[in-house]
């Protein structure tokens, strides 16, 4: 029904009440991720199609709000012709109704885009390479929905839902048949295992895992990151081994992000409870849910996280909580397989905001430079990030 409702939003121009209610809806966020892409979709387009602004002190003597601006551009899909009292306002409203992007500043609308474009470049794909435990490699985005292959008596499925699912079985004279699932930068997938856990791999990711978990233990290994919701069994201790440590379970949901160019390796938990073990002495910790480990050289701490934002890929979405440029850029450039050049700015300032990953580049990196301190220019693959 409410997917319902906005199509017939999205097709025709909103009256002034239905207008308000949704910005109002999304100001208190709670609308669904179709409405809450109807109205950034509508103040973007406002901010690249409407008439040269006044200075921000112009602004400051006047009376009419941002939030009139955008009611009226929804309604009529043409700005107002008067601008009044928009700085006020502006970060509260901007980053609510847009959730732009902010470096701890107030938000400056810029009267000019200054992204600078030899093209665009298209957000990623559900796809991944399935390597077989006999070397044998299938790309699974062309692979046709149905039975894959057979790895011992169970059955590798495609599902209609693009996804891969292993039907239970058992395992042949104890042989253990080991298979990789692979994702290149901008792609990513999702696999049911034998034992019913359900694992995302992120770009530029991969698990190794058991085609049957035969031993004592239910052992996988990654690289990049991955989210797992691991089905329960309390006589078969669940473990993951990634770059430089283990997590043990017994079921729950957790994300692990540990990616070599990254500093530390970063393990949130969502659902139960797993322990940290680190593999050159750092120690040991338990987690609750909430928690979020990092793993360096030498320790492993522990502090409070945002989940919600530690899993934003697995969910469509950018999310930045106070994230460096650099940080947020290298997210960037794995999903869009892109690479980044810096040009005399400042990698680690922050910023804050979200927005959905299947948009073109383009649009995360204009949302960016609505804050006024950075700019891009996007040259094929490569893009140069400068102040």
């Amino acid at each position: 029904m409410k997917g319902h409702v906005i199509k017939e939003l999205s097709r025709e121009h909103m009256d002034k009440r239905q207008a308000l209610a949704l910005i109002d809806k999304y100001t208190q966020g709670n609308c669904t991720p179709a409405e809450k892409q109807l109205v950034e979709q509508h103040f973007f387009d406002f901010l690249n199609n409407r008439p040269e602004l006044p200075s921000a002190e112009a602004i400051e003597k006047d009376n009419v709000e941002m939030s009139d601006l955008l009611q009226n551009y929804i309604t009529n899909n043409k700005p107002a012709v008067k601008i009044k009292r928009i700085w006020p306002r502006i970060a509260a409203i901007a980053a609510a109704i847009l959730l732009v992007i902010s470096a701890g500043l107030y938000v400056k609308v810029h009267t000019s885009a200054s992204l600078q474009m030899a093209n665009d470049v298209a957000p990623g794909t559900n796809s991944a390479t399935l390597t077989l435990a006999n070397g044998k490699t299938i790309i699974l985005n062309k692979a046709a929905n149905g039975r894959l292959a057979m790895q011992g008596n169970v059955a590798v499925i495609k599902t209609a839902a693009g996804q891969l699912d292993y039907h239970a079985g058992k395992a042949i004279n104890n042989e253990l048949l080991y298979n990789t699932i692979t994702t290149r930068r901008s792609e990513q997938y999702d696999v049911i295992l034998s034992d019913g856990t359900h694992v995302w791999l992120d770009a530029a990711s991969s698990i190794k895992f058991p085609v049957v978990f035969a031993t004592k233990d239910r052992y996988v290994e990654i690289t990049g990151e991955a989210y797992f919701e691991v089905a329960h069994d309390a006589s078969k201790p669940f473990k993951v081994k990634s770059d430089g440590q283990t997590v043990e379970v017994l079921g729950t949901h957790f994300n692990i992000n540990a990616y070599t160019d990254e500093p530390s390796a970063k393990t949130s938990l969502l659902e139960g409870r797993v322990k940290i073990s680190g593999d050159k002495g750092q120690g040991e910790k338990i987690l609750e849910p909430g928690d979020q480990a990092l793993l360096t050289r030498d320790k492993i701490s522990v502090s409070k996280t945002n989940t919600e934002a530690d899993i934003a890929w697995k969910n469509g979405a950018f999310i930045f909580n106070d994230e460096s440029l650099e940080s947020i850029m290298r997210k960037v450039a794995r999903w869009y397989d892109v690479d980044i050049v810096y040009d005399n700015v400042d990698k680690t300032q922050y910023f804050g905001g979200d927005m959905t990953r299947f948009v073109k580049v383009s649009q995360v990196l204009k949302k960016l430079e609505l804050t006024g301190g950075v700019h891009f220019k996007v040259e094929g693959r490569r893009i140069t990030v400068s102040k």
